[in-house]
């Protein structure tokens, strides 16, 4: 079986004319555009993004910034520039897909758009990840409508990554959070109740959240856009934003291209990226170093974030660089406490097995030989991951149980352990497949 191929499917709010998902045909901007056609009301008039020259301060009319920092054309904007990053990192075995919603109709359009299709046929590629681009708090019409995402994605076995709001630790901006302590308590108060209980849920185990946003265009300036962009550190919303979400999506784009597997894909060594937009921040009252991101996480709140189930987005002042530390879901059993399942690269790793034994089940030979079979096409899914000692990286031991009948049934006892860690812990997937 031949399950090298991926699909992510990415839900932005477009203003799209289909509510079909649209392929992205590469990362030129020109193409992306042309594809998409996306569109929003700006200050009471419907822009239309038909060529990269639309986000253009000399296309915007005797008023660019008006128009720049308008969140409707803020949103389109990013969400281009967001796609366009992703595609930069994404090879020949990663196909992208985009559908178009509002944040409250994202259940629906999500359900109708991507879950219904995946679970009619199995679909080769199926789907590997979806990039959300949008944020979420812990409040109840947040977390209902990212519950109901996330529970889909729990069926279609592919994990979700989507953006932290600041009201998630209690504020308006994000640039108070190095300031807060003992960020995993906060997130297990009274008010959090629903979230805490969602982190204990299988759904949980498919969501991944964000936190921090990354620049992604420069402010213009006369000699570089034609204008002077009017821009106010103390405001952060003039400049343009993305969410981390990108980030994440490329760094896993990144290493399934290196290595045709998602677990390569965070820490010094292979979450970072560098040459990023930056803009002056303030290091002390009259001092300002460039820096990539919103605000600067240090390495003492980055472990808070992620034992808080956050995957931080780490940038540095002084840098046009930024790192991903660590990627990790949501799912916690305990506060605080991460373990292997708490990460996302073993919710994309059991996702992709679970996809790969579907396709298997339609291809299993009746008879002693559908064991042998298990044991090769997995052994073979696993790649470089068997080691140096294949045979033990997969064992299928064949077994009899009674069903809910009283009747026995023939199955295949499977453990699989790749010769890898995630996050430096070691972990196996241990499951049952039925014999013909």
């Amino acid at each position: 079986m031949n399950l090298k191929s991926w699909r992510f499917v990415v839900v932005a709010d477009l203003g799209l004319a289909t509510k079909d998902p649209v392929r992205v045909p590469s990362a030129d901007g020109d193409a992306i555009l042309a594809a998409l056609k996306p569109a929003a009301d700006v200050n009471g008039t419907r822009m239309e993004f038909a060529s990269e020259k639309a986000f253009l301060p000399a296309a915007l009319g005797t008023s660019p910034d008006a128009v720049l920092h308008n969140p409707a054309f803020q949103r389109v904007e990013s969400a281009f520039r967001g796609l366009q990053f992703l595609m930069r990192h994404v090879g020949p075995s990663i196909q992208v897909d985009v559908v178009s919603a509002t944040q409250k109709e994202l259940v629906g359009r999500f359900k109708e758009a991507v879950f219904e299709p995946e679970m009619k046929e199995l679909r080769n590629p199926p789907l590997g990840l979806v990039i959300l681009d949008y944020d979420f708090a812990h409040q109840a019409g947040d977390l209902s409508t990212l519950s109901q995402v996330a529970d889909l994605c729990k069926v279609a076995q592919a994990p979700l990554i989507a953006g932290a709001s600041p009201a998630f630790f209690g504020l308006k901006q994000l640039n108070l959070l190095p300031k807060l302590q003992d960020v995993p308590q906060r997130l297990h108060d009274g008010a959090h109740g629903a979230w805490v209980q969602f982190q204990k849920s299988e759904p949980g185990r498919w969501t991944a959240l964000t936190v921090n946003r990354w620049l992604q265009r420069s402010a213009y300036t006369t000699e570089k856009g034609g204008h002077a962009e009017a821009i106010d550190a103390a405001k952060p919303e003039s400049y343009l934003w993305g969410r981390g979400v990108w980030v994440v999506a490329a760094a896993i784009a990144r290493s399934i291209g290196q290595h045709g597997h998602a677990l390569d894909a965070s820490g010094a060594r292979s979450g970072g990226f560098a040459g990023l937009p930056t803009r002056p921040h303030f290091k002390a009252a009259n001092q300002t170093v460039p820096m990539s991101t919103e605000i600067e996480i240090s390495d003492e709140l980055s472990q808070e974030l992620s034992r808080g189930a956050f995957i931080p987005i780490s940038g540095r002042m002084g840098g046009d660089n930024l790192m991903i530390p660590i990627l990790v879901n949501t799912y916690r059993t305990a506060p605080g406490k991460l373990t292997v399942s708490g990460t996302l690269g073993y919710q994309m790793m059991a996702g992709r097995l679970a996809q790969l034994c579907a396709f298997l089940m339609e291809e299993l030979p009746a008879g002693p030989d559908g064991a042998a079979f298990l044991k090769k096409e997995l052994t073979e899914f696993l790649g470089p991951l068997a080691g140096k000692s294949p045979d033990a990286a997969v064992k299928v031991e064949p077994v009899e149980a009674k069903d809910a009948e009283g009747k026995v049934v023939k199955l295949a006892q499977v453990t699989v352990q790749p010769d890898a860690r995630i996050e430096s812990m070691e972990f196996k997937f241990v499951f049952q497949l039925p014999l013909r």
